[in-house]
């Protein structure tokens, strides 16, 4: 098949060609009988069985996975007030004049060089109730035949009481195709994986320029925020051009509201939203889902505040059990044996921790968010085909961290989660999401209140030695190198966090009227201005306190 283009189809262009061709797809699909596409449930046993012909109608759709799916697979975008009849000799459209005009393009001879059916569009005539229309339609199926329709579609309204009235009159055979239209989609062309892509590549921006940013703005001022109106403006930052250029957000939506979470409440689903606790600076995971061009990625975090040496070992460790997801994630390999060998390389390090691993690491993905025919799970029947696209989602939920220094952090979670693509039975699966994820990328030492004023006094101290003693080696000075030391250290945890070199931390601390500025290449100008004035008034260089610095996870 031919790429999936854009809503429009401009004349002449391989968008509109691409429409006709899975038009006729849908039918070939569906009326073959292979043991590979073993799909529908009838007396007993698996077959294939709606034949040659397929048709549905989406009149005011209620239910995104039989209207939305097909039409926007098709077409690139959901029509009402819209019937369409698919047989392998003919593809006949009902619709308003408005909506012909849109596919207008489409209706040519070219289809017919492309090898399928010819196209026949019907404007709506409201004076006879389409009762025209309607039997043109019923013409082209034949008396017998089986159709194919989509059984959760529950339409209402005078137009599609109308049709469904005509059509029970011609008593024909009808079978549920839904899911041989999931089958059919499962496997994505280029251009929906490029759009699949982008809208990994979105998600990563909005996570970096704007989640991790506030993050680190909310921990910086001491702010207290609730989950769900961090979430909301995290939902919210679509439509900022600073943060998601108006070209793209005008394609962009939420898959589900961001789901946001910590202080020992944690969740690792989908079907939750943000709660209204307040953040808790422990662990907090944060989940985001979003539809580019009606395609959906997803991307999954996990942010660890001063963590301890067994936090990062275990985040390290769900790590490595994403990538062993990975590497067997491949075609022609099947869905269950992908999700055992994430739970033997638990196994392997801990047999305790499977009663609190994920009961599944993932599921396909595509227009519906959710391909609940493609779960990554041990009862999965399914097989794995070049060019899936899965949401690989895994963690550890129920973790007890002892060393906590309040009751919120003594339970916490790790998550994490990327958008994938499935290549061939030689390659381990591709991450479309590329936010780093290692532990030092993710983590983010704050210093307690009480630390914080030893420090201040202790550089008091020091700043008494220094008048004291402004010629020659000494123990301040010796201090102050260790000092310096200590600000290096800092400035090489910064280069591997921003992954842009040295860049400057401002904190503004309350009741406290102090600023500390480090050292910058951004700042350039300023730090020249600085170091000259303090290189003047003493007779050695100034020191710069790495007591407020924090560490931040924002790798860009």
């Amino acid at each position: 098949m031919l790429p999936l283009g854009s809503i429009f189809f401009p004349q002449g262009t391989a968008e509109e060609v691409a429409s006709l061709r899975r038009c006729s797809a849908i039918v070939a699909y569906v009326g073959k009988d292979q043991e590979d596409q073993q799909i529908f449930t009838k007396t007993g046993t698996m077959q294939v069985c709606a034949g040659a012909i397929l048709f549905f109608v989406t009149v005011f759709p209620t239910d995104f996975y039989s209207t939305f799916l097909p039409q926007t697979w098709l077409f690139g975008y959901e029509l009402h007030d819209f019937i369409l009849v698919l047989t392998k000799k003919s593809i006949l459209i009902l619709t308003s004049k408005k909506k012909i005009e849109f596919l207008k393009s489409i209706e040519s001879s070219k289809e017919n060089e492309e090898g399928v059916p010819p196209v026949t569009l019907l404007v709506r005539e409201r004076a006879d109730k389409d009762a025209a229309n309607f039997e043109r339609l019923l013409g082209a199926l034949n008396t017998g035949a089986t159709v194919g329709v989509f059984a959760k579609d529950q339409a209402e309204g005078e137009f599609t009481d109308d049709w469904k009235a005509r059509l029970d009159g011609k008593k024909l055979e009808t079978v549920d195709i839904s899911v041989a239209l999931v089958y059919l989609t499962a496997t994505k062309d280029e251009s929906e994986v490029a759009l699949i892509s982008k809208s990994a590549q979105l998600t990563d921006d909005l996570y970096g320029n704007f989640f991790c940013r506030e993050i680190e703005r909310i921990c910086v001022s001491e702010r207290k925020i609730k989950h769900s109106k961090l979430a909301k403006l995290v939902e919210n930052a679509i439509n900022n051009a600073k943060y998601i250029k108006p070209a793209d957000s005008n394609w962009l939506d939420a898959c589900y509201e961001p789901i946001i979470q910590s202080g020992g409440n944690y969740s690792l689903k989908f079907s939750i939203t943000s709660d209204e606790n307040t953040l808790h600076f422990g662990v907090v995971t944060c989940s985001l889902g979003f539809r580019y061009k009606s395609y959906c990625s997803n991307l999954i975090r996990t942010l660890l505040f001063n963590p301890t040496e067994e936090q990062k070992r275990l985040y390290e460790f769900l790590l490595e059990v994403q990538e062993a997801v990975l590497d067997r994630l491949r075609a022609d390999v099947r869905l269950a044996d992908v999700y055992r060998a994430a739970v033997e390389k638990v196994e392997q390090y801990d047999k305790r921790l499977l009663e609190k691993f994920t009961p599944t690491v993932g599921f396909g993905m595509g227009i519906e968010f959710r391909e609940s025919l493609f779960v990554l799970a041990p009862k999965s029947k399914q097989v794995a085909r070049k060019n899936m696209i899965f949401n690989v989602a895994l963690g550890f939920t129920g973790l007890e961290n002892k060393e906590a220094a309040d009751k919120e952090g003594r339970t916490y979670a790790l998550f994490i989660g990327d958008t994938v693509q499935v290549n061939g039975p030689d390659a381990p699966a591709t991450c479309l999401s590329t936010y780093k994820k290692k532990v030092k990328n993710v983590s983010m030492m704050i210093q307690d209140p009480e630390e914080e004023e030893e420090e201040e006094e202790e550089e008091e101290e020091e700043d008494d030695d220094d008048d004291a003693d402004e010629a020659g080696p000494s123990s301040g000075g010796s201090k102050k190198k260790k000092k310096t030391n200590g600000v290096s250290a800092v400035e090489e945890v910064m280069k591997d966090a921003y992954g842009r070199g040295r860049r400057t931390a401002v904190v503004e601390k309350k009741l406290r009227v102090r600023m500390f500025v480090k050292v910058s290449g951004f700042f350039y100008l300023l730090i020249t201005l600085y170091s000259f004035f303090f290189l003047t008034s003493r007779s050695r260089p100034p020191r710069t306190s790495a007591r407020a610095t924090r560490r931040s996870w924002r790798s860009r």
